[in-house]
């Protein structure tokens, strides 16, 4: 929490297998929800992100099965 509200944010991801644990390692403590978007990645983003799901109840995957882009 912060300032007594309630913090959510959006990570979109594509193809960041490499950065994306590092991403969500950083995401301040104050934020309270983060939505994890792997947009239809062709690496091995969407495991990286299922492993800080697991870790950390904070986190949220949303799986798209193909790129949707903007």
């Amino acid at each position: 929490m912060y300032r007594s509200l309630r913090i959510a944010v959006a990570v979109p991801a594509y193809n960041e297998e490499v950065l994306i644990c590092e991403t969500l390692d950083n995401i301040p403590d104050f934020v309270d929800r983060v939505f994890v978007v792997n947009d239809g990645s062709s690496d091995q983003t969407k495991e990286r992100i299922a492993e800080r799901c697991r870790k950390y109840e904070r986190f949220v995957l949303i799986d798209h099965s193909q790129n949707l882009g903007l």
